[in-house]
């Protein structure tokens, strides 16, 4: 047991270490206020994440099972479940997210939510959930840290359970890999011992202490494979080389069925997220004359952003608008995105500008007014926590939302909703313009291209149509958009920062230096 437990916590910290390493070049994120942030982040996904339990088609055992927050994966779980399925094609492949394992819990299972719910940490209900599910529908069940190396066919008979020690002294049961057939009595014992234990540690309430113990107690026929076979890193103290390069595994292991690359998220998450460029609608929404586009923009610093991976709670910001808006199509550009955009859709003069600029905030505030104008849509900031549906928010008339700043006389610029041609948006960008082609700099840094001009611009304007002004202020120790007494989002949460995106190009201090403009253009 006890090198059970150096290996499970030991390891975890080690490849932590090498990860942070590489995760300074990436986005990332730093401040005080983690905890109460992360609350406040699940608090959106527990209210409107889909809960929608998958349809199984399967009759037999060939079920894989695997589960995680949410149906976005990190890059390395991509990586690694993409195998599996890859691997295993006659097997039915089904990622469970947490939202989906309580309705499982709640509709098959009643009598456990209570305890369910209960749990102190959340890596107990994860644990606890897989019992339930190989019981219920039998099948593997992995660990998103692990993955198939060959055919699980070729080891797997539907008889009896299997299972494999994670240590060379065959102490240790782990439950990253279990096989099972529906309904074994096994996992009934395990699923009904659950609430006796539930106050105790991970380990002993749910985890591989509490497993081992009842196998051995119950004394059920079972197929225990020996390490390295399915548990394989700890048996010879070699990391693999790559955990992408699954023929090198196999040669550094040939006699490992599964590789299990021990990411410990429950302990620490360090895992990294590709941002996908363009999220599909998810369903179709009520008729309204604003378009149901969500535009995203990050530029940074030499590589594109999708070069670039976000930390988990960078990347739940983002997720927050495709989990509350599954009726819009989310999009997200980098800088080649923007040029190829104003190639494509406005004159030389536009690019000119856009390129003119050398605070990358002023360039983001030039393109979304570009793209509001010709596209029409929402464009949010980056790191703008969703809170509420825009479908709560845009009525079937409305031709433009946005907010009041915290400045007087300014309107706050990091969320504007606007059909296309806008006189609102037209009269800003006509400006901005301006303001770039005559090197203007105005009395304060938002005056060049954000909030400053845009208040004063829409002063200038009365156009017709419905639209709403709402108002953005700081409340507690985060900065809200509410818009009739309805909070729709909230500004870097916590002050989350993104790494090395303006490093060295704050507008601020370039405003300071009188170095806004390019001298080529």
């Amino acid at each position: 047991m006890l090198l059970f437990l150096i290996t499970f916590y030991l390891l975890p910290l080690i490849s932590v270490i090498s990860i942070i390493v590489i995760s300074i070049t990436l986005i990332s994120n730093s401040r005080p206020d983690t905890e109460s942030n992360r609350v406040l982040i699940a608090s959106v996904f527990e209210k409107y994440a889909d809960d929608t339990l998958p349809t199984i088609q399967a009759t037999n055992h060939k079920i894989i099972h695997q589960t995680w927050k949410t149906n976005m994966l990190p890059e390395d779980y991509k990586v690694w479940s993409q195998h599996i399925k890859e691997v295993n094609p006659e097997w039915e492949y089904v990622l469970w997210t947490d939202k989906q394992n309580r309705k499982f819990i709640e509709t098959y299972y009643d009598w456990f939510l209570p305890t369910y719910d209960s749990y102190d940490k959340n890596i107990k209900r994860i644990d606890a959930v897989r019992y339930f599910l190989l019981y219920h529908y039998g099948g593997v069940y992995l660990d998103m840290d692990m993955t198939t190396l060959v055919k699980l066919d070729k080891y797997i008979s539907c008889e009896k359970p299997i299972f494999g020690y994670q240590d060379t002294k065959n102490i240790s049961i782990a439950n990253a890999y279990m096989f099972t057939p529906k309904g074994h009595p096994l996992f009934k014992e395990l699923i009904v011992g659950l609430e006796e234990t539930k106050n105790k540690h991970v380990l002993q309430a749910t985890g591989p202490h509490y497993l081992t113990t009842h196998i051995h107690k119950n004394k059920y026929e079972v197929t225990l494979y020996e390490m390295p076979f399915v548990y394989n890193v700890e048996y010879n103290k070699v990391n693999y080389s790559d955990t992408h390069d699954f023929d090198k595994i196999k040669e550094q292991y040939p006699e490992s069925f599964c590789a299990g690359f021990w990411t410990a998220t429950w302990i620490k998450n360090t895992l990294t997220y590709r941002i996908p460029p363009n999220i599909k609608t998810q369903k179709v929404g009520p008729e309204q004359k604003i378009p149901r586009k969500i535009l995203k923009v990050l530029l940074t610093l030499g590589e594109s952003p999708s070069q670039y991976s976000a930390s988990e709670e960078v990347f739940k910001i983002y997720e927050s608008w495709i989990i509350t808006n599954p009726t819009y199509e989310i999009l997200f550009y980098s800088n080649e995105d923007c040029i190829n955009y104003l190639k494509e859709n406005f004159s030389e003069r536009y690019l000119e500008a856009y390129n003119k600029l050398i605070p990358l905030a002023y360039k983001t505030d030039f393109f979304r007014l570009c793209w509001l104008y010709k596209s029409g849509g929402v464009y949010t900031d980056f790191l703008l926590l969703s809170l509420l549906p825009l479908d709560e928010i845009i009525t079937k008339n409305l031709t433009f939302l946005a907010a009041k700043d915290t400045k007087k006389e300014c309107m706050w610029n990091g969320l504007i909703c606007s059909t296309a041609e806008h006189p609102f948006i037209e009269k800003t960008l006509q400006n901005v313009l301006q303001n770039i082609e005559q090197n203007y700099y105005g009395k304060t840094p938002l005056d060049p291209t954000g909030p400053g001009v845009f208040g004063r611009s829409i002063k200038e304007v009365h156009p017709e149509g419905e639209y709403t002004i709402g108002n953005f202020a700081k409340k507690n120790s985060n900065f809200y958009l509410s818009v009739k007494n309805k909070d729709l989002c909230i500004q870097r949460p916590g002050r989350i920062k993104i790494w090395n995106v303006v490093k060295g190009n704050n507008y601020t201090s370039l405003w300071k230096q009188k170095n806004i403009y390019s001298q080529k253009y």
